[in-house]
């Protein structure tokens, strides 16, 4: 297994593949001083309305659910920084690109937009 991580054609591969994908979702769709989208918005936007799905069919009697998301997306923000650092030192570069703090904020804020899309429209519609 260590053969094949530290093999130099695996390690091209997934360089590749991580700037093919990390550069299609680094695409700006409005870029402005207040906020930016990109691509990454659209997928943090789906990933909160899939986590809101998870909560609901299996902590349905908590309470807090948008706290309990909301708690989510910040450790997962805070594994991508973690695990960018990490990556780096074993593979050499950077699994996820270096994102601004408002981006990382943005992040948050669209997967709550996800959330609340589910809640409003999706689970009022499908689980009645």
């Amino acid at each position: 297994m260590t053969f094949l991580l530290h093999s130099s054609w695996v390690l091209d591969a997934i360089k590749g593949l991580n700037g093919n994908i990390s550069t299609l979702l680094q695409t700006k769709l409005i870029n402005n001083h207040f906020f930016i989208i990109n691509l990454w918005s659209i997928v943090h936007f789906f990933s909160g309305l899939l986590i809101m799905l998870i909560i609901n069919l299996k902590f349905k009697k908590v309470n807090h659910k948008y706290l309990l998301l909301f708690l989510l997306l910040i450790l997962w923000e805070l594994f991508e920084f973690f695990i960018r650092y990490v990556a780096l030192d074993f593979f050499g570069f950077f699994i996820f690109k270096s994102e601004s703090v408002m981006d990382i904020g943005l992040d948050i804020v669209f997967g709550m937009f996800g959330a609340i899309f589910y809640c409003k429209f999706v689970h009022t519609t499908i689980f009645k």
